[in-house]
């Protein structure tokens, strides 16, 4: 059996000083097989291999004499982890770990582990006290290692202290403060604000800032002197009385007085009044006068040119009238039936790039101007058309809004869509063909992910419970996939064989050689569970494949459920049982004897493997393992003994069921 020890610690006991703490280290680490599973074995007697751990210390990473050796038998694992207290049985002392040391760790007969381990410096609180000791003894009577001898008394202490300060005394929150006559106390100042002004302080700002110290009076007086308003009234351009009075002698009379009267110059035409030769027109309410070429009368507010969107109905009354509608914009007139358009128009050909594509320019008034737009034209986007994903443009090569929907043959990847469903583009169009995606190992064969055994099949998700699942045990190899029945943790059926079952045993097993090999026996849809009434044999061919995947052998009777298992699981040529405890599964099955069924290979009655020769024909034809024509055959079903009584777990068990995962 190959083991690892995945990852390893130290714990050291703390303050370990040698008169205080017991003198051991506390180890614990994590031990796995080969294949990476943790060591489970916190009994030695219920598991099939007693595990024992070597311990060596060294004075150097690679020396081959060890300073210290301790074997500890029979460690408890518990689902991979394990303890040992170093020095439990061979003492450890300060001296075997004075220096730099390296652990060494070796389990049963198998080499020594690489590389070893150093320890760390928390190690050596082994032998700390005794130092701790041995300096504490050196300086009892020196100071920092020298002698009382050696420091003298400086010249500025050996007169004494002359205590400057001994007689002040100062208030609490008081502090000494240094004069030019000498110490006073005075206001701790370290850190505070002082916001208050001296005399001296507000003087020196009054001084600065150009104001006048001493009393003074306020003016109250708010009546201006006449000398004042004059000033005012000039400074601001105001005119006085008396200029006004000189400016008017000069105007004209209607300037002074205001009355029409004093007009002077009125033309002859208006000097007898004016005629009001609408005097006597009288209108009705929303009427207008209106000038009819003769004489003013009397007509609707609305008539003729109208600025509104609801004009007067037209009709043979109402020929000529015109209106603007100020929704539109547009200036109609009335013909009699209806209210046409007015159009004003210069002849202007617009730019042909603000004409969309493929239409014929022309001007204002409607007439060709001998171009064709160049401008985005919506009517000829049709992402229907163009391929999912890619630009949609007209056919001037303008970029349409969106992008295509059609079906993108390059966005069709079965390599990415799951195994058996339909294939579409980013758009979600039909591909025309099924995915074959399949994750971890699984291979896609006829709609449906392939895996090489049920372990993959749990480990992937396509695991949906108990019962029939295709695998492909040899992967892209020749044997052709196979229906299995598979359980939720992994394990595949590869025989089951019931003591119900009628005698002769099951005609299948007296067939020959190569179809066992590639067939087995049985039929597998009639397995229901591991009690039912039913036969199955996997062909050795693809039972030699999944042992290829596989690393345990279970075999499950009535009796025993999981009673005993075959690791590290293998098949010769000759399909002969190879594993790594197969002294274990003799003495389990077997009921210790040096000849057991798992020694010898398959035989059949035109193939002999066994290890005697034509074991089969000793019991009728029956294809078997044998070895030494040894008995225990689950097929001789004419006989409890030939079932199961040659085993020590499976006496009188009327099922037999194997597993392989």
């Amino acid at each position: 059996m190959r083991y690892v020890i995945g990852f390893i610690f130290l714990f050291w006991g703390s303050n370990m000083s040698w008169a205080e703490v017991p003198q051991e280290l506390h180890y614990q680490g994590y031990l796995t097989n080969a294949v990476g599973e943790g060591v489970d074995c916190p009994d030695p007697i219920q598991c099939t291999d007693s595990i024992n751990l070597t311990f060596r210390l060294y004075d150097s990473p690679n020396v081959e004499q060890a300073l210290w050796t301790e074997i500890h038998v029979g460690v408890a694992f518990y689902d991979g982890t394990f303890h040992a207290s170093l020095g439990a049985s061979t003492s450890l002392t300060p001296e075997t770990i004075e220096n730099a040391r390296w652990l060494g760790v070796s389990i049963n007969d198998s080499p020594e582990m690489s590389p070893r381990q150093k320890l760390a410096s928390s190690a050596f609180a082994l032998h700390a006290k005794r130092a701790e000791q041995s300096l504490e003894a050196a300086n009892a009577t020196q100071l920092g290692g020298l002698p009382a001898s050696e420091y003298i008394l400086s010249d500025d202490l050996k007169d004494g202290d002359d205590d400057t300060l001994g007689d002040l005394a100062c208030a609490p929150g008081m502090v000494p403060k240094a004069t030019a006559s000498g110490w006073i106390c005075d206001i701790d100042q370290l850190g505070a604000t002082d916001t208050t002004l001296s005399d001296e302080e507000v003087l020196a700002i009054v001084a600065g800032g150009g104001y006048v110290t001493g009393p003074h009076t306020i003016d109250t007086n708010t009546q201006l002197s006449e000398a004042e308003v004059d000033a005012f009234v000039a400074n601001n351009d105001y005119a006085s009385q008396t200029a006004l009075d000189t400016l008017s002698v000069g105007l004209a009379p209607i300037a002074n007085s205001g009355s029409f009267n004093d007009l002077v110059e009125v033309p002859a035409g208006l000097a007898d009044g004016d005629d009001d030769t609408m005097n006597g027109l009288s209108c009705a309410e929303n009427e207008v006068p209106k000038w009819d070429g003769s004489s003013w009368t009397c007509a609707p507010y609305n008539s003729g040119i109208q600025a509104t969107s609801t004009p007067v109905d037209c009709d043979t009354t109402t020929v000529g009238s015109v209106y603007f509608d100020t929704t539109e914009n547009q200036l109609r007139f009335c013909d009699g039936v209806s209210y046409k358009i007015i159009r004003f128009c210069d002849g202007t050909c617009p730019d042909p790039a603000s004409v969309a594509c493929g239409v014929s320019v022309e001007d204002d008034c409607g007439t060709s101007c001998g171009a064709i737009g160049s401008a985005l034209n919506v009517l000829e986007c049709t992402p229907s058309l163009v391929a999912c994903g890619e630009v949609v443009t007209d056919s001037c090569g303008n970029e349409c809004a969106g992008s295509g929907a059609a079906l993108n043959l390059s966005q069709c990847n079965a390599n990415t869509t799951n195994c058996g469903s339909p294939v579409t583009d980013n758009c979600g169009n039909l591909c025309a063909e099924t995915g074959t995606f399949c994750s971890g190992v699984g291979v896609c064969t006829a709609g449906a992910c392939v895996y090489q055994s049920c372990a993959d099949i749990v480990t992937q998700g396509a695991y949906t419970g108990d019962g029939l699942y295709t695998v492909d045990m040899d992967g892209p190899g020749a044997l052709p996939p196979k229906v299995v029945y598979c359980d939720g943790e992994g394990w595949t059926l590869v025989l089951h064989s019931s003591m119900a079952l009628p005698y002769p045993p099951h005609p299948d097993l007296q067939s020959t050689f190569s179809i066992l090999e590639a067939n087995g026996a049985g039929d597998i849809n009639s397995f229901t569970g591991t009690t039912g009434d039913s036969f199955y044999l996997m062909g050795l061919a693809h039972m030699k494949a999944l042992a290829a995947t596989s690393d345990k052998l279970r075999f499950q009777s009535q009796n025993h459920v999981q009673h005993t298992i075959l690791n590290d699981v293998e098949m010769s040529g000759t399909y002969r049982f190879q594993g790594s405890n197969l002294e274990t599964l003799r003495s389990e099955l077997c009921g210790g004897v040096s000849n057991c069924f798992i020694d010898g290979g398959f035989s059949a009655f035109n193939v002999d493997n066994a290890n005697a020769a034509s074991c089969h024909t000793s019991y009728d034809n029956v294809a078997w393992w044998y070895d030494n024509c040894y008995s225990y055959n689950p097929f001789q079903t004419d006989d409890a003994g030939h079932f199961s009584g040659y085993s020590s777990k499976d006496s009188n068990s009327q099922y037999w069921t194997w597993w392989m995962r």
